[in-house]
């Protein structure tokens, strides 16, 4: 740690791993033990990681300074169920930090945000052993994200995302409010699955920025996994808005009951989806099971849009930019997320949500200009 101030990403190179099948291993066995820990490349090039299991690493960290050198860690990837990070201080003391996604709030180390870090403090002038195993419980598959940033560094993103989350969900808040008001004003369900869909639209991001576990579920952190299947609501009530947006059982009867039956097999999935999470757990397969019917749905929605474009309905337009700007962003947030690791690009997506209800908000007022 040359330098305090720098970030040092992808640092599991320099990662030492051990395979604890029993989970039961303490940290005095791993330290003092006779465990034998493999380079982090050999050991995943032959090795499958098992979600049943729990994995031990470490890492050696020097400071050169004359004073500790305050950094964060991070140890494994976003969604980690349970880290557990050792380290010895000045003294000789073991020092032992908690994070990960249903560790409960008062017992995480840093608890702004749904990530794995931890505080560490590293001796003047030492080069110091930092131990750390990640479990998980939900069956996804445990792997390390190593990397080290400074104090500054993560401020400044917690900042940033409470400003641009605020700003977003206070704009999403008001939005509701206003098309309630008006549903209860001209009693047009249009305005009314308008609002439901802007509403369900905060599912993903108070699950992905973990809100949830900084607020009401502090002391039930699973909880976070029965927010993420919420979010399917957001489909069902964008294909319930177009069919009282744009009458579609006038306009295109066919597509309207085909339009139905994907709303009652869309709503069956979250039923389902809550049922393997009341019953197992099993996070992984709910998102598997979500992420193919959301493929599915971008498939379907982008066929159904054709057929509304060839209706050279006025309305529909703003239906089909809306969508498509939605669409674009994603595209462009995967990308920057998956291939350039820009870690914030999941806010495309939100800046998708706006432009789409600005489009969907003019092609309402549109349309009660028409229908007046």
């Amino acid at each position: 740690m040359q330098n305090e101030e720098k970030s040092y990403l992808h640092l599991e190179k320099y990662v030492q791993c051990l395979e604890d099948p029993t989970n039961k291993l303490t940290v005095d066995q791993v330290i003092n033990g006779t465990n034998t820990f493999i380079p982090h490349n050999i050991f995943f090039e032959n090795n499958k990681a098992n979600t049943g299991y729990t994995y031990w690493g470490k890492i050696s960290i020097k400071n050169p300074h004359y004073h500790k050198a305050k950094s964060i860690l991070n140890a494994a990837a976003l969604g980690t169920n349970y880290v557990d990070v050792y380290y010895r201080d000045q003294d000789g003391n073991l020092i032992h930090k908690k994070n990960g996604e249903y560790v409960p709030y008062a017992e995480k180390d840093i608890k702004r945000s749904r990530t794995n870090r931890v505080n560490i403090e590293i001796p003047p002038q030492t080069q110091s052993e930092v131990y750390f195993k990640i479990r998980n419980i939900d069956n996804r598959i445990p792997h390390f994200q190593v990397s080290i940033e400074s104090l500054s560094s993560f401020n400044n993103e917690i900042e940033a995302r409470n400003l641009i989350q605020g700003i977003i969900i206070g704009e999403v808040s008001i939005m509701v409010l206003y098309n309630i008001f008006l549903y209860f004003f001209s009693k047009d369900k249009a305005y009314l699955f308008y609002a439901l869909y802007i509403a369900s639209t905060i599912f993903y991001f108070i699950y992905h920025y973990g809100f949830a576990l900084e607020s009401f579920a502090r002391n039930l952190p699973q909880t976070n996994a029965y927010i993420y299947v919420f979010n399917g609501l957001a489909t069902v009530f964008y294909f319930q808005f177009i069919r009282k947006f744009m009458d579609l059982s006038e306009l295109v009867p066919l597509w309207d009951k085909i339009l139905l039956w994907v709303i009652r097999v869309r709503t069956a999935i979250i039923f389902i989806e809550l049922g393997i999470l009341a019953t197992t757990f099993n996070f992984a397969l709910v998102a598997s099971i979500s992420t193919i019917t959301l493929l599915f749905i971008v498939l379907f929605s982008s066929a159904l849009l054709i057929v509304l474009l060839k209706t050279r309905s006025s309305i529909a337009l703003y239906l089909i930019f809306g969508t498509v700007a939605l669409k674009i962003m994603a595209l462009v947030a995967t990308y920057l997320l998956y291939y350039w690791e820009i870690r914030n690009a999941i806010g495309f997506i939100q800046l998708g949500i706006v432009l789409e209800i600005l489009l969907f908000s003019l092609g309402l007022g549109y349309r009660f200009t028409l229908n007046d």
